[in-house]
């Protein structure tokens, strides 16, 4: 993986995170965005374990940087563009304690909202692209 694309972390037995990993998917056109779970084998070696460990959290590494939460997800939509780099913006003007609140709030009930995984979905030749181990 190049260092410099940013790698989204996701839970990968989580079904709301899977179809938000989806859904960005489909948002970046571009692909300026690769997808890794936190229990694979690149998390394993681009992630710390204390990052690793915590699958309630999405994680993003873009470069050097490595953003959780609610910061994760605001970089995650400024890297989309267009409409998104607003909404960002407009996220971003919500004080962090707020919006990581509001983050924890979803990935406490993340599960009860879509479930878990047992089998791994195949991505289209497309989006196989954007997916590391």
């Amino acid at each position: 993986m190049n260092v410099q694309t940013p790698a989204v972390f996701f839970d990968g037995t989580c079904g709301f995170c899977d179809q938000t990993v989806s859904l960005l998917m489909q948002l970046d056109r571009r692909h300026r965005l690769t997808f890794a779970p936190l229990q694979g084998e690149t998390a394993l070696r681009l992630l710390p374990e204390s990052l690793r460990s915590n699958p309630q959290s999405v994680v993003l590494r873009d470069g050097e940087d490595l953003l959780r939460e609610s910061s994760a997800v605001v970089r995650i939509l400024w890297r989309l563009s267009g409409v998104w780099r607003v909404v960002a913006a407009i996220v971003w003007l919500v004080p962090a304690p707020l919006r990581d609140a509001m983050y924890r709030l979803v990935a406490r009930n993340r599960h009860r909202i879509l479930g878990t995984k047992t089998i791994c979905r195949l991505p289209t030749p497309d989006q196989a692209k954007q997916l590391l181990p």
